[in-house]
């Protein structure tokens, strides 16, 4: 089970990243600017606007925010497969923390949320109302996902712990190893504060797995749904041919 849900959460962790990216580039194209993607990033052709910098900013965590919302809300779904649900688990979270997370840090400078801020000349009060909103998000996603742990684990904590805690930190240091080698293999110029957005939001992703131990005892209990017998193949197929994909944008992929 530890490590069913740690591929899924890798997994989760690189399709949330690469559609959050995918969000920035289509905004980027419909404003007339077309972009270089990367695994962590997208550079805009031209010189965007203040405007423009804003909309192409936030629209990815925005979209994140909701998209992390309506998976966590269409859970559960009995049609799943088994890792599906594990991954579908994880996706909601991942998506759901990539437009929390962001929010916290805005007043660091660094990130989406912070160069929507300084490319409207908004004051850095308005930051830190940002972070408070993003610390808020972060325990309402942990209450959303505390019921799904209860429903997939049963109320087992072996399972529980299995499903949310440690694929947290060992899927932590899996994603963040998988990113720091996209940027030393990268090209991009990178300022200082986007490489320490891209790495924390690596760190962060997956953290609401076991913030939904806080809520758990509040969740009624549910029959157990999630039952393996050995490592889903389709998984780690899965997140093998995603890390393919990543490296194989590490040199960049120019469109519009």
């Amino acid at each position: 089970m530890i490590v069913n849900s740690t591929v899924a959460a890798v997994l989760a962790t690189a399709v949330t990243i690469f559609v959050h990216e995918l969000v920035h580039l289509v905004t980027g194209i419909v404003l007339g600017h077309g972009g270089t993607l990367y695994p962590f990033g997208v550079i805009h052709d031209g010189s965007l606007t203040d405007i423009e910098t804003a909309l192409t900013a936030i629209s990815a965590p925005i979209a994140s925010l909701v998209i992390g919302a309506a998976v966590i809300a269409a859970l559960p779904r009995p049609a799943t497969s088994r890792f599906g649900q594990l991954f579908l688990f994880w996706l909601g979270a991942t998506s759901f923390m990539e437009g929390a997370g962001y929010l916290v840090i805005t007043p660091m400078g660094a990130g989406d949320t912070a160069a929507t801020l300084a490319a409207l000349d908004l004051p850095l009060w308005v930051g830190f109302l940002a972070a408070a909103l993003g610390v808020a998000l972060m325990f309402l996603g942990g209450r959303m996902l505390a019921p799904h742990v209860v429903r997939m684990s049963g109320r087992d904590r072996t399972i529980s712990w299995a499903i949310a805690f440690h694929p947290w930190w060992i899927g932590t240091l899996v994603s963040l190893g998988l990113t720091a080698a996209y940027l030393a293999l990268s090209s991009a110029d990178l300022a200082d504060g986007e490489v320490v957005a891209i790495l924390s939001a690596s760190t962060a992703l997956l953290v609401l797995g076991p913030m939904s131990f806080i809520f758990q005892n509040r969740s009624p209990d549910q029959p157990r749904t999630v039952i393996t017998s050995g490592i889903s193949v389709a998984g780690v197929a899965a997140l093998v041919a995603m890390v393919a994909v990543n490296f194989a944008l590490v040199s960049g992929r120019h469109l519009g």
